[in-house]
């Protein structure tokens, strides 16, 4: 049962971690936010609520994101280190 905790806080913890990655890859990309609203068809709000986690992406904008920085979901979603 701990180890199931563990694995828990540690799979909780790296799922916050996709708005500093979408974050990243957008400068990596010279995009600014409303640029890159532009690519996913919503507004540089929406993609600043992604960025600063306040909004929780859903599978159409995972795909999306992921079709667009041509990158996993499972890097997108901090479950693995590489693309």
């Amino acid at each position: 049962m701990e180890f199931v905790k563990g694995l828990h806080s540690i799979l909780a913890y790296n799922l916050f971690m996709y708005g500093k990655i979408i974050r990243e890859l957008r400068k990596e990309r010279n995009l600014s936010q409303k640029q890159l609203a532009e690519k996913l068809n919503t507004t540089q709000n929406t993609v600043s609520k992604y960025e600063t986690e306040v909004l929780d992406l859903n599978t159409v904008i995972i795909i999306k994101i992921c079709d667009f920085f041509d990158i996993s979901a499972d890097y997108l979603l901090g479950r693995t280190n590489y693309y």
